[in-house]
């Protein structure tokens, strides 16, 4: 039992209680000393400090009496490493000029991911197109036999 026996002075027929020591209170008229239980008190985990990335995810963590060093065991972690990518998007460069001069060519882009990952499929990175030279001597073409077209 967490309480010490009382001292019952023979002699004087007076009951003896000791004052409660830290953590511990007094209960009822007799104040008799009862060791309240000390632990960590522990919140839930906060948000994520980013929605697209690494961040850090908070809690509170503290000895129920007030008193760190009163708590009998190593304290709890209060902030964790996360990783979220909720609001992760993708980042699209513009189209690049045709690679036809004349006739059928591709344009291409860049498109990156702002984040760890993105949800949502990835944006179309080339394009079909048409060239389209700025004189008709630019897109003529000769064949065997010397035609041009």
């Amino acid at each position: 039992a967490c309480e010490q026996a009382p001292d019952c002075g023979a002699a004087s027929g007076v009951l003896s209680v000791p004052p409660p020591q830290p953590g511990m209170e007094t209960v009822g008229k007799a104040r008799t000393a009862v060791r309240k239980l000390i632990e960590w008190s522990v919140g839930e985990w906060g948000p994520c400090s980013t929605r697209c990335g690494d961040g850090t995810q908070r809690r509170s963590v503290e000895c129920s009496d007030g008193v760190d060093s009163h708590c009998p065991t190593t304290k709890p972690a209060s902030e964790k490493k996360c990783r979220e990518t909720t609001a992760c998007r993708w980042d699209m460069g513009e189209w690049s000029t045709c690679s036809a001069r004349c006739g059928p060519g591709v344009k291409t882009r860049q498109v990156t991911c702002n984040g760890p990952a993105c949800h949502e499929d990835k944006p179309e990175t080339t394009m079909p197109c048409t060239g389209h030279a700025e004189t008709c001597d630019q897109c003529s073409l000769t064949v065997w036999g010397g035609k041009g077209f």
